[in-house]
């Protein structure tokens, strides 16, 4: 039953977020080749890798107070180790003058 609770929690969060970064998206998109563009798809992949470590901890804290994990949230638990390390990377790629940053960041992480 905690678990339930934990998971309704979860999916509300990771739901409005998505909501909130879709949107951020689709106002990229429609930005029509503003030179402000790189900065909103950094700042946006951040956040997508806020949130995916923000899960991933959530699965780890779920383990070390049962000292389980089952097996479909532990493949959930590794998807959001890549998906964070992914944005981190397209991060990289997109705004060039936070290269360096970005990378120290993610090494921190490792």
């Amino acid at each position: 039953e905690a678990d339930l609770v934990v998971e309704d929690a979860m999916f509300f969060y990771t739901y409005a977020t998505k909501v909130l970064l879709d949107d951020l998206s689709s106002m990229i998109r429609s930005s029509n080749g503003s030179s402000t563009w790189r900065s909103l798809i950094t700042y946006k992949n951040i956040l997508r890798a806020i949130e995916s470590v923000g899960i991933e901890m959530s699965f780890g804290i779920r383990y070390l107070a049962t000292g389980k994990l089952v097996r479909k949230n532990f493949g959930k638990f590794i998807e959001q180790h890549k998906l964070s390390k992914e944005y981190l990377l397209q991060s990289e790629t997109f705004l060039s003058d936070m290269r360096d940053n970005m990378k120290e960041v993610r090494m921190e992480n490792i």
